[in-house]
């Protein structure tokens, strides 16, 4: 079937013009949250005593256990029960009801009065919590907002936000371990947990209500709660409550002196203000000097929900580790049940987030060894409980499939760049805290300190600022730096606060002045960041995604089953895994490089992966990109602009594909062949071939403009993005060899146009690039190593064309790769005075165009000196013998042809030594569309050897008459190649021979 599908309109995506129907969605939100959290939680507030917690204590630490053991139970019944949400949820108000009723009685929360705060405590945190929401709403509002250009949706909300709707979409459809959407057939490794209640709104919501905005609501709710979780810990570690507005502001809005940076930058350029729009604020020492990025926490509000509970487990891990909170005398179900919540809190900050939890959990067994040895305030029974607790919850994320099971994910790595630079990172990202954070870390060290959990915090924080500065995962650098900065900024900001409180208490009005002159400078990046994220008027930073791809996302999403696998371009100039998986909730075969690789999937597998989806779409064989998809799981493959754009003719060949939907410019094909009109067509008895005019030919030019998006799919290496200067768009490649893919060719030669330009700097020595030969098929890779040198160009200085010819005879087996070499990079910012550019160039590159030459075909001869004319003539013989003694190609037409038919035959190579040759099978409709391609290889051939053949062909003609075409690539010097005993067969009944 084909059809328009539901239009966008018919589902608001993001949050204009639906705040009625968000609010709806918020409320589900909490009220799952709450049953889920609800028979647990019942448990440990009762236990714990209020002599030593406070109710807000009492209540955080145990909605947030109610919650993790909640979640997990749930992963397990949706395994056992499969997910039903009605049957869930009433499952779960059951054991509520249980849990209330059956141990505590009416009484357990009846005379409990809240606890009473100050005024100006509650005024404090209603400010803060008012911040958190304007800088967090303003950017969610305008999530896929409706433009002139497209529905915008911000860099990194594209990257990283849009990933948990994607992740959300996955669990609701039930399987456990959930597969993942973005390498379909792999399963989701790494942290899904805190998604389950966000999965469980929208299938209890349905299709009609947008996973964006639920998504949305699961940010907001965790934002929420990390701040009361944050804001309590203050209380009890800062008793000032200067010291706390400090220690919380430079946690949330100024804790970085980027944004002062950049607005003395333009002030020195006198450039105007709205040039911080061209800046990403958090990775500016990535930018500038290469070191892996690290976020503030509002990055964390915006991007990372998931991390929100990880980091309010271990906001309640400091306070359950204060050994005034833990006395040695309270009651023994007390004392339990504070083992029971230290064991559950650090078990859940491993099960929401792995990096943050490879961190907490090592810092947690030492906290626990020295309140052991030396407080001796854990027993064997505490001791046992904790151990069983954690090892039964990493026992779960191994049988859940959680953490990859091969391969190491982390590695210690001294990076000089990173420790030489040290000063700025600890400048320019953490600024005030570093300055007032240290001598708060110097005062905690102080006899009259210890026992109160600041010893705790000190030694988390510097293990994870170890972390943060040594462990790398590879091919990821900003991975851990993202996640362990979180936790070193929370760890200086307890510090920070004591520090301002100290200065109060000594200077007075001085002190107030001096935390002035250190807090302003870091005001403006929080309010740049605001106002970037929310900005996507902003071209440069902002994916927009058009109504017509939506439109087929949404019908994809409402027509098709929940295991649907569909297939877009990879690296279109919108992530395929925004398209597939977000807006059409379906799985893809492959997304883009980050998200199909973020999940910690097998190298080796993704390497095949990709090798295999290039070829899905550049592979003009239909049967054999059949069988691809059917060996990967790809049901579809969406065909928009963007992948038309590729100019391939392996675009072409899912025209004989069913198409399931057709809008304008977009199609999806089923990857099934169309069925024939006639099963049981039967070969002709009369002759069936006549002499054919037209040499086949695929295109005459093909431009490969590296300036756009779309070239992506042609190219492999470091490139930058797009740029423009003067009018010219190209990209530079920085550093290593670049990997470009060569469009079929089917001539015996063309000429190949590059226009590039070095990098060029006073004391650098003269650029060269070489082009290499290489082929597809290294096991590992995908690509092998040069392996046979074509030319090189000595560069000029500037935009210079370069040519050079490619012959048929200099191509491999296999899909062609062409290797650039270039012999020389450098870095503007040390090699040109005044440049502020730190990555290394070697080669920016404009276009590569590939034209064909329109060279002489040598005429081949039959044994008895009759010329052939390279074409082939109808014979009654089964035994007539083509010859080739030079490249050039043989057609034929095939009028009224079966819908199935082989071609078999042998092919003979005569030659004075050992030869090399091969010869391929082209066959099209008359309108041009291909259907079919074969490649038989000769290899090793020496005198007088052969090889038969087999090809068999599937078609649906468009019209009555295909052409064939056998295309002799090459021939070796004084040889000949013979094509003998060539036949037609089809329903198990040989046709007229060649």
């Amino acid at each position: 079937m084909s059809g328009t599908g539901q239009t966008v309109e018919d589902i608001v995506i993001g949050l204009k013009g639906a705040w009625s129907l968000f609010c709806i969605e918020c409320a589900l939100y909490i009220v799952i949250v709450t049953l889920l959290s609800a028979p647990v939680f019942i448990q440990v507030y009762r236990h714990l005593s209020s002599r030593y917690f406070g109710k807000a204590e009492r209540f955080l630490s145990a909605f947030l256990a109610g919650q993790f053991c909640g979640t997990l139970a749930c992963v397990y019944l949706i395994k056992l029960l499969g997910f039903k949400p009605f049957l869930l949820l009433g499952i779960y108000a059951g054991a509520a009801l249980l849990s209330y009723f059956g141990t505590t009685g009416l009484h357990a929360f009846s005379g409990r009065k809240w606890p009473t705060f100050s005024t100006k405590t509650v005024i404090c945190f209603l400010v803060f919590l008012g911040l958190v929401l304007i800088g967090t709403m303003l950017p969610f509002s305008r999530i896929a907002e409706q433009t002139e250009l497209g529905y915008a949706v911000r860099a990194y909300f594209s990257a990283d936000f849009l990933k948990h709707v994607s992740v959300t979409a996955e669990l609701s459809k039930g399987d456990v371990p959930p597969v993942n959407p973005f390498c379909a057939g792999e399963t989701l490794h790494y942290y899904w947990l805190s998604y389950i209640p966000s999965a469980m709104v929208y299938r209890l919501l349905g299709p009609d209500y947008s996973l964006v905005r639920i998504t949305i609501a699961f940010s907001l709710f965790v934002n929420v709660f990390l701040l009361l979780t944050i804001f309590t810990l203050f209380r009890h570690y800062v008793t000032d409550l200067i010291g706390r507005i400090v220690g919380l502001a430079t946690l949330l809005f100024v804790n970085s002196y980027e944004g002062g940076l950049i607005l003395y930058r333009i002030w020195r350029q006198a450039g105007e203000i709205l040039q911080i729009r061209n800046y990403n604020i958090d990775a500016l020492t990535r930018w500038d000097f290469g070191h892996p990025q690290i976020d503030s926490l509002f990055r964390s509000f915006l991007y990372t929900p998931q991390q929100q509970l990880a980091l309010s487990s271990l906001c309640l891990l400091f306070l359950l580790l204060r050994e005034d909170r833990w006395p040695v005398q309270i009651k023994h179900a007390t004392r339990l049940t504070v083992s029971f919540l230290i064991a559950l809190l650090g078990a859940a900050v491993l099960g929401y987030n792995f990096f943050t939890g490879a961190v907490v959990v090592p810092w947690l067994g030492i906290c626990l060894g020295i309140a052991w040895l030396f407080y001796r305030r854990l027993s064997y029974l505490d001791l046992s409980l904790i151990t069983l607790i954690l090892v039964g919850s990493i026992g779960s994320y191994y049988l859940f499939d959680m953490f990859p099971s091969k391969g190491n994910v982390f590695s210690l790595m001294i990076d000089k760049t990173y420790i030489l630079g040290l000063h700025r990172i600890v400048l320019y990202n953490f600024g005030p805290l570093v300055i007032l954070g240290i001598p708060g870390m110097l005062s905690c060290c102080r006899k009259s300190s210890r026992g109160s959990g600041w010893l705790n915090i000190l030694l988390f924080t510097l293990f994870a600022t170890f972390c943060m500065l040594f462990i790398r995962i590879q091919d990821f650098p900003s991975d851990v730096s993202l996640k362990t900065g979180l936790l070193v900024a929370l760890g200086l900001s307890l510090f920070t606060g004591q520090t301002a409180s100290f200065l109060i208490r000594k200077w007075g009005g001085y002190g107030y002045l001096v935390l002035l002159l250190l807090l302003i400078p870091a005001g403006p990046h929080w309010i740049i960041d605001v106002f970037n994220t929310q900005d996507i008027d902003n071209n440069r930073f902002t994916v927009y995604f058009q109504k017509e791809d939506l439109t087929a996302a949404r019908w994809l999403a409402r027509n098709t089953p929940l295991d649907y696998c569909v297939q877009a371009l990879p690296e279109r100039d919108i992530h395929c895994s925004d398209l597939i998986t977000v807006f059409a909730e379906r799985r893809t075969g492959l997304a883009d490089s980050m998200h199909a690789q973020i999940y910690l999937i097998d190298q080796h597998k993704y390497k095949t992966r990709q090798r295999d989806i290039l070829q899905l779409f550049h592979g003009i064989d239909l049967t054999e990109t059949q069988d691809l998809c059917h060996k990967i799981g790809i049901d579809a493959v969406f065909i928009g602009n963007a992948e038309r754009n590729l100019n391939s003719a392996g675009i072409d060949k899912f025209s004989l594909c069913k198409s399931i939907y057709t809008h304008a410019p977009v199609e999806i094909v089923a990857l099934k062949p169309k069925a024939p009109l006639i099963e049981t067509m039967q070969m002709p008895e009369d002759q069936s071939f006549f002499l054919a005019e037209v040499i086949y030919q695929l295109v005459d030019q093909i431009e490969i403009d590296f300036g756009t998006n779309v070239a992506r799919a042609w190219f492999w290496g470091d490139f930058s993005g797009p740029e423009t200067t003067h009018s010219t768009s190209f990209r530079w490649l920085q550093h290593g060899d670049a990997f470009l893919i060569c469009p079929p060719f089917d001539e015996q030669s063309w000429l190949m146009t590059m226009r590039i330009q070095p990098f060029y700097a006073p004391n650098l020595q003269n650029q060269s690039l070489s082009l290499f030969w290489s082929d597809f098929n290294h096991k590992d890779s995908g690509i092998s190593l040069p392996n046979k040198e074509l030319v090189t160009f000595e560069l000029k200085p500037g935009w210079q064309e370069y040519t050079c010819e490619l012959s048929a005879h200099e191509k491999l087996n296999g899909p062609e790769v062409l290797v650039m070499e270039p012999l020389k990079s450098g870095v503007p910012a040390q090699l040109i005075q005044g440049s502020s550019d730190t990555r290394t160039l070697s080669v920016a590159f404009d276009y590569v165009r590939f034209d064909r030459m329109n060279g002489k075909r040598k005429q081949a001869k039959y044994p008895d000196g009759t010329e052939t004319g390279a074409r082939v003539l109808a014979a009654p013989y089964p035994d007539h013998t083509l010859v080739w003694s030079a490249p050039g190609i043989a057609a034929f037409s095939l009028m009224t042809p079966p819908p199935r038919f082989s071609i078999k035959g042998k092919l003979i190579l005569r030659g004075p030594d050992q030869s090399r040759s091969h010869l391929s099978l082209f066959i099209r409709s008359v309108s041009g569309t291909i259907l079919r391609t074969h490649l038989v290889r000769t290899v090793g051939v020496e005198k007088d050897s052969e090889m038969s053949f087999s090809i068999e062909v599937t078609c649906q003609p468009i019209s009555d008459t295909i052409e064939c075409y056998f295309i002799v690539s090459s021939v070796p010097e004084n040889s000949l190649l013979y094509l003998e005993n060539c036949i037609i067969a089809s329903s198990g009944r040989e046709g007229p021979g060649l």
